[in-house]
């Protein structure tokens, strides 16, 4: 039995059209993430639930004192204290990497900065991503910042200079290595695998707005053919 060319059409069209809104959404949001170093995303907050609950939290670390315990997670900070557990105000939906308690203060290493809770009072001490924190003699922190290298800064957020003899950040070079399948099929999706990590944002904006321009156009030419089937 062959099939009409007309019905082929109609097996191309359908589903095209189906996919208009979900094409635009990806092809907005590509074109975002790929711009998220100019327009840091992670700082911006927006009045829309998450899809996550409490009870889906990512605990990533935990302080626990004999008055009260702070669970640090993907989605904010939590104080549990009375038998009541509340999120601490400012930082919510904020990625918590790390916690560290001196004496009555409490340092929180987050995504978004390195800020200091004291006595219910939130203030930011450094605009910085944060991965680690750790006590130097209780008088300085010591603050993983990523690609960034370290920091030394003292309880106020001022950064200071120490001789730690530690390891140039430049001198930890990573040799290749074998990688996982699931590593390398999001790598392809994201192009890095295809033009390397430093153009991977260019990629994913270059095909975010492809896919937006034949979402645009596809709905211009659906609505000039009813257009002309009106007439």
């Amino acid at each position: 039995m062959m099939i009409s060319y007309k019905t082929l059409r109609k097996w191309h069209k359908w589903p095209g059209i189906v996919f208009l809104f979900p094409a635009f959404i990806i092809s907005v949001t590509s074109i975002l993430l790929a711009m998220d170093g100019i327009l840091n995303l992670n700082k911006v907050l927006v009045p829309f639930p998450t899809m996550a609950n409490v009870s889906e939290a990512d605990i990533k670390s935990v302080i626990i004192t004999p008055q009260c315990q702070y669970y640090g997670t993907k989605s904010g900070l939590f104080l549990h204290a009375n038998k009541k557990t509340e999120m601490v105000p400012g930082l919510e939906g904020f990625d918590i990497r790390s916690l560290l308690l001196v004496s009555d203060t409490l340092f929180v290493g987050t995504k978004q900065g390195l800020w200091r809770y004291l006595e219910g009072e939130l203030e930011l001490l450094l605009k910085v991503e944060v991965f680690g924190i750790n006590n130097i003699n209780n008088q300085l922190l010591l603050v993983s910042a990523g690609k960034k290298g370290y920091f030394f800064v003292d309880f106020n957020g001022d950064k200071v200079m120490y001789n730690a003899n530690l390891v140039n950040p430049k001198d930890l070079v990573v040799t290749p290595s074998t990688q996982t399948l699931h590593k390398l099929v999001i790598d392809l999706h994201t192009g890095e695998a295809i033009v390397g990590k430093k153009l991977k944002p260019y990629w994913i904006a270059l095909c975010g707005i492809q896919l937006l321009v034949l979402t645009i156009t596809g709905l211009w030419f659906l609505l000039k053919r009813k257009k002309k089937a009106a007439l």
